[in-house]
């Protein structure tokens, strides 16, 4: 008789209102953090979390008792639904086209389960000298390349903002507890809802691995500082794929053998760092205003937490970030158009786009299909998670170039006053004047602009 490993069977646990709920710990299992783990159910529509922190089973029960009265109700955060019987834990709603995070990253790669004819054609020299790493950069390419981890990282930091403008700290920031929907703009969970608490009574010191805050190893707690640095990890590793700290090659024959934490090296894009550090895709990944916010967090203010940058400067930096992606018809890898002349994965030259600019902002996007063009250009960027706000949009009809009006504010393209749309030949729009309310901007369309 065959014999089954016990962690694989499933396993039935019911909820305070003695209702069943059956996981599979192998199959189900969508992450775990520092403080538990989180399976989907058979259900389809729920998940749950099993909590293994070290608190007692009244504290735990009384801690979700009081998240009813945090005002965080209206962000994107999944909050528990019924406690389980018995121990610690809950169930709460999750859709099914939901995903972790970390499916993004490199933890989701498997390099032996690809093949030389998965492998896109510039990364093919690459897999016969560095399989693994073609196969790392494969999945970042299937995965939605820059412009989408770029498009994540600002609604998971206007989610953070939010909720330290509350006067509130998430506690456990990882992308095992962020959840992404299946879609090409996706909406953006948060999970783990237990930790959050506000900063005058924060008393948890949690963190998941690979994310280790440095004030919180030396006996601290959370705090909004600690979300910020968590915060500066994820995304650090989720444009480059690697951690922004790894052991330095001058330390590998010293004498002293007591193990550092990963804090205490040395951050790899640091000018003190000696060694010659290859790996992942950071020179092609980071803006000089995002060197400078990872710069500031992992040197000036990895041991001075107030110093750390406020989650609004890490915003404006990753929306300017975002507004200068190209995506390569040729690779499909998404680039910054200001910091290349041409696609820097394949060679092949920037396609036809679009480019706005006013005093203070920039934009441009490929015009292979509707352009929408973000409110944010001329107001201030929403701190409201998963809301993308569209001034106009702009899409190719032909040899034409249709602009629809999306916002309800006065429009007006070289002096004529805009209601609904602007049709006009391509060649018209190498340079034209935009007038919106009190702004103005410009608009340029070209494959040379």
């Amino acid at each position: 008789m065959k014999v089954r490993n016990k962690k694989t069977r499933d396993k039935t646990v019911l909820d305070i209102n003695k209702y069943q709920h059956i996981y599979n710990e192998e199959k189900d299992l969508l992450g775990e953090g520092g403080q538990g783990a989180v399976y989907r159910t058979r259900d389809g529509d729920t998940a749950l979390k099993i909590d293994n922190g070290s608190e007692s089973l009244e504290d735990f029960q009384a801690k979700m008792e009081r998240l009813i009265y945090k005002p965080f109700l209206h962000l994107d955060i999944i909050t528990p639904l019924v406690l389980l019987k018995g121990q610690k834990g809950y169930v709460m709603k999750l859709l099914d086209n939901f995903k972790p995070l970390i499916t993004l990253t490199p933890n989701g790669v498997k390099p032996d389960d690809f093949r030389e004819e998965e492998i896109p054609f510039f990364l093919q020299e690459m897999f016969k000298s560095n399989h693994i790493w073609a196969c790392k950069i494969t999945h970042y390419k299937n995965t939605g390349g820059l412009r989408m981890r770029l498009f994540i990282l600002k609604h998971i930091a206007c989610i953070l903002s939010d909720l330290h403008l509350k006067g509130m700290v998430y506690c456990d920031l990882s992308p095992n507890n962020i959840f992404i929907s299946d879609s090409q703009m996706p909406l953006i969970k948060f999970i783990d809802a237990d930790n959050i608490e506000y900063q005058s009574k924060v008393k948890s010191s949690v963190y998941t691995p690979n994310y280790e805050i440095p004030e919180i190893d030396k006996g601290g707690n959370n705090s909004v500082y600690s979300d910020i640095y968590a915060f500066g990890v994820l995304a650090f590793y989720l444009l480059s794929m690697v951690y922004p700290f790894v052991k330095n090659e001058s330390d590998w024959d010293s004498d002293n053998n007591q193990s550092k934490k990963i804090w205490e090296e040395d951050w790899i894009d640091s000018e003190y760092f000696s060694s010659e550090y290859t790996e992942g895709l950071r020179g092609i990944l980071s803006t000089e205003p995002l060197k400078d916010l990872f710069g500031a967090t992992f040197e000036e203010a990895k041991l001075t937490p107030y110093k750390r940058p406020i989650m609004p400067l890490w915003i404006k930096a990753i929306e300017n970030a975002l507004n200068d992606t190209l995506k390569c018809p040729k690779c499909e890898m998404s680039y910054y158009d200001s910091y290349v002349e041409s696609c820097p994965y394949c060679g092949e030259v920037k396609p036809l786009r679009v480019m706005i600019e006013t005093k203070k902002a920039r934009f441009v996007h490929e015009l292979d299909s509707q352009v929408e063009v973000p409110l944010s250009l001329i107001e201030a960027i929403q701190l409201s998670g998963n809301t993308q706000e569209t001034l106009f949009s702009i899409k190719k009809d032909k040899n034409n170039v249709i602009i629809e009006k999306k916002c309800d504010k006065k429009m007006k393209i070289s002096d004529r006053e805009i209601f609904r749309q602007y049709k006009r030949p391509i060649d018209e729009f190498h340079y034209v004047t935009i007038e919106v309310d009190a702004y103005s901007m410009t608009l340029r369309i070209g494959n040379e602009i």
